[in-house]
């Protein structure tokens, strides 16, 4: 789970954690892609001593850090970034390093989808519940339209069809 700035006694007991705690496990990982060269190195931390409450967080082994190094080729710039996870998985640098990559490119995709096909990142819904639930709507809708196998067409040609055609829309709900 990541830990945020929003979550000041839990930020500060990882970022005590980091500064005067042992590292017990690290492992670093290059990538090159999509004009880019990244390095992402992951940090692990077992000794959870500075962590208030830490009976409230269930099977809580480790403290991770992930500080990815990215040079962009076109621009010639580079830049870091430090995030901070708590997880209930034990002291495995590489698989606590893959799997908050692939969290990230899973997030990544749905971010784009919602943006992208559904212009989530436009609507101006902003009272009470309303901007959460059509975020459950449009998650709902992705689905509906991902599960349809029919015909490889975009997202935008499928709900401009749902949109139109009672029967296809029928068939995408299940009547």
């Amino acid at each position: 789970m990541a830990v945020k700035g929003n979550q000041g006694t839990l930020e500060q007991a990882v970022l005590d954690t980091v500064r005067f705690e042992k590292l017990d496990a690290i492992n670093i990982e290059d990538d090159c892609g999509y004009g880019r060269i990244e390095k992402r190195t992951c940090r692990v931390y077992s000794e959870l001593g500075h962590i208030e409450n830490k009976e409230n967080w269930k099977k809580l082994k480790t403290i991770v850090t992930i500080e990815s190094e990215v040079f962009n080729k076109t621009s010639g710039e580079s830049t870091t970034e430090l995030r901070y996870y708590i997880s209930s998985i034990p002291q495995n640098a590489e698989f606590l390093n893959a799997s908050i990559r692939n969290h990230w490119s899973v997030e990544n995709n749905l971010h784009w989808t919602m943006d992208v096909e559904f212009g989530e990142d436009k609507s101006r819904k902003r009272a009470g519940y309303a901007a959460e639930n059509n975020n459950i709507v449009l998650k709902m809708a992705m689905t509906l339209l991902a599960n349809d196998n029919s015909k490889k067409v975009s997202k935008r040609a499928q709900r401009l069809r749902a949109a139109l055609d009672t029967k296809y829309r029928d068939k995408l709900l299940n009547f």
